[in-house]
């Protein structure tokens, strides 16, 4: 548990430096719930005008308690641009620091007081016909995004077929380079490739696109970009879609998909062929490579007695459920793809 004396302070020199005319006083800070990978903290400041603002701070664990390893100063360059170019919906990043004041890596973001979806679709009032079509809204806004807005801060893929290929192949070095032996990878890595669909354009994608990851404010707000990259946009259909079913209710996907996709191509673009029940499904699998084999990883890393965390035992838990869903996925989209 991170001190909150000596995060106040850190924050305050911090601020005091990249604020150097108007520093603002930090009034307090507290644990932030609701972190899944990284340590979050709010924090409330002062400004010179007696204006106050929130904070969420978002840093490294320790190295021990690290499930997923993803990069801060990639996640902060890509928040920097699409704060700058306010390309989506989402607390603007406003503060960088490299660990060298805080301890670890951090974030520093506005911060969003709204619910989260999945909480707030969870309320008897709620209107889950018109978050399901906001949902659908927010993810094509965000694969409408102009990656030159993003000044670099994500590399593209040369190619469509290349990066796939790249995905899928992961599932099979995955298995060779785990202490032991994982059949259910190779088959689905020679499932998936004997299955593809046709390719679709690059965009940026989110990468954990999910309920919890969405805040109810003005619409929605999408948070946790450690996972954003450059990659085909059915990725993140997927993802929500197998998220949806498996983990965060109520499933706004399942409500009416065909409905959900209809107005996703209306306002992306993306064709039938391209975009359907079956090219999701079979994204719903691949989606979760980056995600599993980073568990997988800690997982043998716990093994040789280099991590641990309550975490990081819950995830090894769901992994034998996410072998289960995707063997079934791929049963089921046997006659269709």
């Amino acid at each position: 548990m991170r001190d909150m004396d000596s995060t106040a302070r850190a924050l305050g020199d911090l601020l005091a430096y990249h604020e150097q005319t108007r520093a603002p006083k930090v009034i307090s800070c507290r644990p932030l719930t609701g972190g899944y990978s990284r340590v979050m903290t709010h924090a409330v400041v002062a400004w010179p005008d007696g204006v106050e603002q929130a904070l969420v701070l978002r840093s490294d664990p320790p190295p021990e308690e690290i499930v997923y390893k993803t990069d801060r100063v990639t996640e902060w360059n890509v928040l920097r641009a699409l704060t700058k170019a306010a390309a989506v919906a989402m607390p603007p990043a406003l503060y960088f620091d490299d660990g060298s004041r805080l301890g670890a890596p951090t974030i520093v973001l506005g911060c969003c007081d709204g619910p989260s979806l999945q909480a707030a679709s969870m309320d008897e009032a709620a209107e889950l016909d018109s978050y399901a079509e906001q949902v659908a809204d927010t993810l094509a806004g965000i694969h409408n995004v102009d990656l030159g807005l993003l000044d670099g801060s994500l590399s593209p893929p040369d190619d469509w077929e290349s990066y796939v290929n790249g995905l899928i192949d992961e599932w099979a070095l995955a298995e060779r380079a785990h202490p032991e032996s994982v059949p259910v990878l190779r088959y689905l890595s020679a499932w998936l490739r004997a299955h593809r669909p046709e390719p679709m354009n690059m965009v940026l994608v989110h990468g954990d696109f999910q309920a919890s990851n969405l805040l109810v404010k003005d619409g929605l707000q999408a948070i946790d970009w450690e996972f954003a990259h450059v990659g085909d946009p059915r990725e993140d259909l997927g993802w929500f879609s197998l998220f949806s079913a498996s983990i965060s209710a109520p499933n706004l996907y399942a409500r009416d998909p065909e409905g959900f996709l209809a107005r996703y191509r209306a306002r992306t673009g993306a064709s039938p062929e391209a975009v359907n029940q079956a090219t999701v499904g079979y994204f719903s699998v691949v989606a979760a490579t980056r995600v599993y084999l980073s568990i997988l990883q800690s997982a043998a890393a716990m093994a040789e007695g280099k991590a641990q965390g309550v975490m990081l035992t819950y995830n090894l838990n769901a992994c034998a459920l996410g072998n289960f869903n995707w063997l079934s996925i791929c049963q089921s989209l046997e006659g269709a793809l």
